[in-house]
This record gives structure tokens, C-alpha cells and sequence, in this order.
């Protein structure tokens, strides 16, 4: 989901705070890996702190580090429509995103190469 974190913020911000219920918190975004955010809901008035990922982490995959959801279906998207990793930073430019590097790029291809190799070779038994 591209979401306008302008926009997320004024929402999350207008939310009471969930221990003292008060209307006073701050909305922070900070990229975890890729296209994963983690945003972070503080309370000013009981400074309780609380946050989520933008994307879940993918299980039962090859990769040696489970790969964020949103970074393995954009590298898998720009792959099935001919493009690489110059294509991505394009458009991560144009969307003021940031890019996923030019070397995880490559990890999420050899690993899902390794994964349709695995689903060709259990489809023909």
C-alpha cells in the first residue's frame, strides 16, 4: 500500500492515546528495509511508546533472512514486466520512496529463481 504519510500521521495523531486516553501524540515513519516502514506512536503526556510495520515479514521462503512482504511482490512485479533494479529506482525516485538496494535486489531474484525452480520440480512428480 503507497500511502500519503502526510496523511497517515494527521489520522494517527488524532487518535487518543491507548493507557491515558489523552489526544496529545506524535507520529514518526522510518524506513526499516526497503519499502518497510516502521512508524512509532508516542504519547506526550504519559510518553508511552507503541509502533507497527508497514509490511509482514514472509515465512516458509528460501531467502537466509525472511524478506519483508511489500519488497519481495515489487522486486517479483518488476521482474514479470521486464524490468530491473534501474526501473525500481526510477520509480522509488518519482514516488519519493526510498530504493531497495542494488544488492538485495539481486537476492530477492536469485531467491525467487531458487523458489519457481522448487515449484517446477514438485509440480512435475
Amino acid at each position: 500500500m503507497i500511502m500519503d504519510m502526510v496523511i497517515l500521521k494527521k489520522f494517527l495523531s488524532g487518535m487518543p492515546c491507548k493507557i491515558c486516553l489523552k489526544y496529545n501524540t506524535d507520529v514518526s515513519v522510518s524506513p526499516v528495509i526497503g519499502f518497510s516502514q516502521k512508524n512509532t506512536i508516542t504519547c506526550n503526556a504519559c510518553f508511552e511508546s507503541y509502533g507497527f510495520k508497514s509490511s509482514a515479514k514472509l515465512e516458509n521462503v528460501s531467502a537466509t533472512k525472511q524478506p519483508y512482504d511489500v519488497n519481495r511482490r515489487i522486486i517479483q512485479t518488476f521482474s514479470s514486466m521486464g524490468k530491473g533494479h534501474m526501473a525500481l529506482e526510477t520509480f522509488s525516485i518519482g514516488m519519493n520512496m526510498p530504493c531497495i538496494s542494488h544488492l538485495a535486489y539481486d537476492k530477492h531474484i536469485t531467491n525467487l529463481s531458487k523458489e519457481c525452480e522448487g515449484y517446477r520440480k514438485v509440480s512435475k512428480i
